[in-house]
């Protein structure tokens, strides 16, 4: 007010040009203070407009972006009332946050979030990041994988005084922790430590609590990084020799995945099926050596021209799936996702000058793999009466690979039994509740499989159809891309 005492510098001008005052800066702090400490509801949401949660996007921290995760997840909650404008405002206060763990945030969003438009909302904000980067998609994501604040070593020492525990983490990213024993990791523990009286109370309370943020940053990335590389291997994606060593060997988190997966070199050279050869294959070892199937270190060269790719089994000879294999049950590691053992469908002589792939007509699908294809790269497509009756999915050359089944689904995430169609433009009969009351297990695992596993050198060897005028053959060996598969 004007017969305040209180005066105020002149208004600051930040780092992206815009000029907030001093006093909005003073209320931020404090509104950041009660996001720390409560609710992020705290931070305006019920206000005439989103001045709060725009202070919090220039001032906010780590913890700040976490938050407003969450509030994002609870909003977009059925019933939760969180409505397109104010679940706006809180992706835009984390894209002005622009930290790492708040891209993490919006990458979750873009790729999780059960409502649509709040998921694409999220990846047009990701896209605005990279571009001001300067990066691809990719690119970015292979920035903004958070270290944790674990060592080079990819671990975490946590200190309660007279006890110390040791943080390791498993095939899918879930933290767990062993007690020290004379300095090395002890048994693994079934659940998180506590404080005991005799432990350093100061050094303990801290400890649980890193420990606490440790877990929830993990849940994040836990589904995303697995993802991502199972995408890089279906679509051939490299990396340059020390861009992989930078953000997947090095990387203090991403290394407890790629001590878990096989990896080879390419210069870009295919074979007769169209499969990108790979000069040499190795795995990551505990240590950071590159070893091969007979675990013999490699040494590989900077060349320009030399890239890193998740190997594909078509890239593989059966010797060395069998010897990587025996080297990951050796060593007690569990992939993060099937890659060695991975099904791989080839097309039938009869099938190579198709354009449709019947060979799984009239299987029975059921709801929830179907919807679950969009969080693996396809995209929904709808008939006629507005239901979700195929799946499609771009393929090199300008093709599409398209799934179709019937009668269709409404409800997301709900639904009845789909049988698979093989022929484009074949009527979507309903399947009978007689026939899904009696298939065989091996058959549902397949029609499971159909939905679920969207790879193979068959165009994912699923009943599809594909547009353009290449055979199914053809369509297999252009769907390839540099592993050999779609998937």
């Amino acid at each position: 007010s004007a017969k305040s005492s209180t005066r105020w510098p002149t208004p600051a001008r930040l780092s992206d040009g815009s000029i907030v005052s001093m006093p909005m800066l003073h209320v931020a702090a404090r509104l950041r203070a009660a996001v720390g400490a409560t609710a992020p509801e705290a931070a305006g949401a019920g206000a005439p407009g989103n001045w709060a949660l725009r202070a919090l996007g220039l001032i906010g921290t780590d913890d700040t972006a976490r938050r407003l995760g969450a509030l994002v997840r609870r909003w977009s909650a059925p019933g939760a009332g969180g409505t397109a404008t104010r679940i706006g405002w809180v992706l835009e206060a984390l894209a002005r946050l622009g930290s790492d763990v708040a891209l993490m945030q919006l990458d979750a969003i873009a790729r999780k979030n059960r409502i649509a438009t709040v998921r694409h909302a999220a990846a047009e904000k990701l896209a605005q990041a990279a571009a001001e980067r300067g990066l691809s998609g990719d690119e970015l994501e292979d920035r903004i994988a958070p270290d944790l604040g674990l060592d080079e070593r990819g671990g975490l020492l946590l200190d309660f005084g007279p006890r110390q525990f040791h943080v390791g983490f498993d095939e899918a990213l879930v933290p767990f922790v062993r007690e020290s024993v004379e300095g090395r990791p002890g048994a693994r523990l079934a659940t998180a430590p506590r404080p005991r009286a005799s432990d350093d109370a100061e050094l303990a309370a801290t400890a649980a609590e890193r420990f606490k943020a440790l877990k929830q940053d993990a849940a994040t990335v836990a589904a995303q990084q697995p993802l991502r590389l199972e995408r890089a291997m279906r679509t051939g994606r490299g990396w340059p020799v020390e861009d992989f060593r930078r953000f997947i060997a090095g990387h203090p988190l991403m290394r407890h995945l790629a001590e878990r997966l096989v990896w080879g070199v390419t210069e870009g050279r295919r074979d007769a099926r169209n499969v990108t050869l790979l000069r040499a294959a190795f795995r990551v070892s505990a240590e950071g050596e590159w070893v091969d199937a007979d675990e013999a270190p490699q040494t590989l060269d900077d060349s320009a021209a030399a890239r890193i790719v998740v190997a594909h089994p078509l890239q593989l000879s059966a010797a060395q799936i069998a010897a990587f294999a025996q080297q990951f049950a050796d060593y007690e590691l569990i992939q993060p996702f099937e890659q060695l053992h991975r099904a791989v469908h080839a097309p039938r002589e009869d099938e190579r000058a198709l354009t449709a792939l019947a060979r799984w007509s009239g299987r029975i699908a059921r709801p929830g793999p179907l919807w679950a294809l969009e969080s693996r790269g396809w995209l929904r497509g709808r008939g006629g009466g507005g239901a979700y009756d195929h799946a499609w999915r771009a393929l090199p050359g300008g093709r599409t690979l398209a799934l179709r089944f019937g009668p269709g689904l409404c409800n997301a995430g709900a639904g009845e039994d789909q049988a698979i169609v093989g022929e484009a433009g074949c009527p979507l009969a309903r399947p009978e509740k007689a026939k899904r009351a009696k298939r065989a297990k091996p058959q549902t695992a397949k029609a499971e499989a159909a939905a679920d596993e969207s790879d193979s050198s068959s165009s994912s060897g699923r009943s599809s159809s594909s547009s353009g005028s290449a055979p199914a053959g053809e369509q297999a060996a252009a769907s390839a891309g540099a592993a050999g598969g779609v998937g």
